[in-house]
């Protein structure tokens, strides 16, 4: 299995799609931040942030922060995994399979805070009582705080992938180049 799915990702059109995805739906978290009150739940890893947020927030900002959260936000970690994980793999070739591992923490981090933090809105709207609110936003921040490291892990191994096929890329360049061109040291 993880074998089909190297290979989907090391696809250049998923690669394109993929890309093309995140910067969407990146667009579409910024275009509906107005919606949810300005600051997107998914941006805070403090409980008692949360919890302060929530009691901010109209009837209808938690609706469409809801909206938001089970469209966009379940969409966006498999759109960022599928990216990410076709620059580790094509970056780093057999050695992949390791470096993907925070990849891997990092989606599963992400949809539980989704799910976390879906609940939470909805309990909010219904009123629910105190200790059951805090109880669900610590689960929210550990989810948060797991996704936020491991999204910076996961950045640090995609830039040294992204590096290393630029180097690939300079070398094969430099090798097809023709022979007048190239300096003779010698």
């Amino acid at each position: 299995m993880l074998l089909r799915f190297a290979e989907f990702v090391k696809r250049p059109r998923t690669f394109w799609l993929a890309l093309g995805a995140v910067l969407l739906l990146s667009l579409g978290f910024q275009l509906t931040r107005p919606l949810v009150g300005g600051l997107l739940l998914d941006e805070v890893a403090d409980s008692a942030a949360v919890l302060s947020m929530l009691s901010a927030m109209s009837f209808e900002q938690m609706a469409w922060h809801i909206a938001v959260t089970a469209g966009f936000d379940f969409l966006y970690p498999l759109a960022y995994v599928v990216l990410f994980a076709g620059l580790i793999i094509r970056g780093f070739g057999r050695y992949s399979p390791a470096l993907l591992l925070p990849l891997v923490i990092l989606i599963t981090a992400d949809l539980v805070e989704n799910l976390s933090q879906t609940a939470l809105l909805s309990m909010s709207l219904l009123q629910l009582d105190d200790a059951s609110l805090a109880a669900m936003a610590w689960v929210k921040a550990v989810a948060s705080s797991s996704k936020f490291s491991m999204l910076y892990l996961t950045l640090g191994v995609v830039t040294l992938a992204v590096l290393g096929l630029a180097v690939r890329r300079v070398r094969a360049l430099r090798k097809i180049e023709p022979p007048e061109h190239r300096r003779n040291d010698g």
